[in-house]
């Protein structure tokens, strides 16, 4: 048997988790090293500010003319010397003309100046100067509320950057790790989705025709994909396992029907083949003989016509005479079946032969669950483009609980049990009238009894 941990789903599924975890990891990091860059900018920035606001209160302005006063900010070793956080100092006046340098300006080949300057913001600019990246920041300067000139500070950004470099080479030292934490969760994921398709798997495995009490019992809400396909195979499991016992009923059924016309019919063959019979007695031996053909004749036909609706081969396009069929089913039916009277033609779309049979099984189904003395009457009418067929009688009635699965296949339902049948004619009328794009129900008589309607398209013929 095949490792059922390390299946071709199995790993379809792991390898699209693992993708998916892997490409939110990169988006993770990428949109931190963004953020992270941002942040430490603006640290940079913040400092850059603090120390511009210092150097502003040493600029004063003489006639006009811009004048550094000496402090002892402007003898910082971070001025002076390049230190690990210096500070690279330009005043310029409105002009943009440099009228101070730091002294630790001699390290680099030059500063750019952003020229024409932001008047009224404090602007920060990044500038790449001798292969070394600088965060640079512009204030304006105002006394007597006139802009005199312009304070430029610079610094390195490289704090920055190794903090970014620091945790790059962690994630790459630490991927391996990452990669198999992911693989891990997306290993047991792939499990985790696949444990309920193994165990319909397994339960398919132990059921058999025989045995079909098997059920899910996987723990799922009843509205999540998982409940509603465990509930929708126990359904499933459900109706197979009612189709099979059916089934098994009607073989049981069908064997005795076909059995009993059988044994009558070599009854009577052995009767008269016997010597020195009159003529009467072999008349009502044939006679016999052509009934009990005639009953095995309607079993194997109504398992044909069920056969053929199940292939799709029961669609007829003839056209039906309503009155033709009336008239043979009051011949068929003499005594205790009242017909109603059609004065106008009335046409349907079918097979002749199978919708005469459909009326017939609800006629002999009304006869056989009525009382001797009870009629069954047939009533039709027309509305509105629609044929009504009612054919009623005042028998033993229908329970409500069985209405809506009297039409199944092979089901009969507690009123039938005393009565001949292997559960097919009510099927056999549904499939008939369906075919014929039409519908039948059932519903009480009153005061006892059953009523079936079937509701039929009319064909108009131009």
């Amino acid at each position: 048997m095949k490792n059922k941990f390390f299946t071709k789903s199995s790993m379809r599924i792991i390898l699209f988790n693992t993708f998916t975890m892997l490409m939110f990891y990169a988006a993770f990091n990428v949109f931190f090293f963004l953020v992270l860059d941002n942040q430490l900018e603006r640290q940079v920035d913040i400092a850059l500010h603090h120390e511009m606001d210092h150097f502003i209160q040493l600029v004063a302005l003489v006639d006009d003319s811009l004048i550094l006063n000496h402090g002892e900010e402007l003898n910082e070793t971070d001025l002076n010397e390049l230190t690990e956080h210096p500070y690279f100092l330009q005043i310029l006046d409105k002009t943009g003309k440099i009228i101070y340098q730091s002294k630790n300006m001699r390290y680099l080949s030059g500063i750019p100046i952003h020229f024409p300057l932001y008047k009224d913001n404090l602007t920060f600019v990044n500038y790449q100067v001798d292969s070394r990246n600088l965060r640079t920041g512009y204030q304006p300067i105002y006394k007597n509320n006139q802009l005199v000139g312009f304070i430029q500070l610079s610094t390195f950004k490289s704090a920055g950057k190794e903090v970014l470099t620091n945790i790059l080479f962690f994630d790459l030292i630490s991927f391996p790790l990452v990669l198999l934490l992911i693989l891990g969760i997306a290993y047991m994921n792939a499990q985790q989705y696949l444990a309920p398709i193994r165990k319909v798997i397994e339960l398919a495995r132990r059921i058999s025709a025989s045995d079909l009490s098997q059920r899910l019992t996987y723990k799922a809400d009843d509205d999540d994909e998982m409940g509603q396909l465990r509930d929708t195979l126990n359904h499933l499991f459900e109706r197979l396992d009612r189709q099979i016992r059916q089934i098994a009923q009607f073989t049981d059924n069908a064997a005795h029907q076909l059995m009993s016309p059988l044994t009558i019919i070599k009854t009577e063959l052995e009767f008269v083949t016997r010597e020195n019979h009159t003529h009467s007695d072999c008349a009502e031996t044939f006679q016999i003989l052509v009934e009990q053909t005639d009953r095995m004749i309607h079993i194997v036909n109504t398992l044909l016509i069920l056969a053929k609706d199940d292939s799709g081969r029961l669609v007829e396009n003839s056209i039906i005479n309503l009155q033709k069929i009336l008239l043979q089913l009051k011949e068929t039916y003499p005594e205790r079946v009242h017909l109603p009277e059609i004065k106008n033609t009335i046409f349907l779309r079918g097979n002749n032969d199978y919708f005469l049979m459909a009326l017939q099984n609800l006629i002999d189904n009304g006869l056989k669950y009525s009382d001797d003395n009870t009629p069954v009457i047939v009533e039709a009418e027309q509305d509105n483009g629609w044929v009504h067929i009612r054919v009623k009688d005042q028998g033993i009635g229908i329970p409500d609980k069985e209405k809506e699965r009297i039409f199944e296949r092979f089901y009969r339902g507690s009123f039938q049990n005393q009565k001949p049948g292997f559960g097919l004619g009510l099927s056999l009328v549904q499939s008939i009238v369906r075919t014929m794009g039409g519908s039948i129900t059932v519903k009480d008589n009153h005061p006892k009894g059953a009523v079936f309607e079937i509701r039929i398209k009319e064909l108009k013929l131009v």
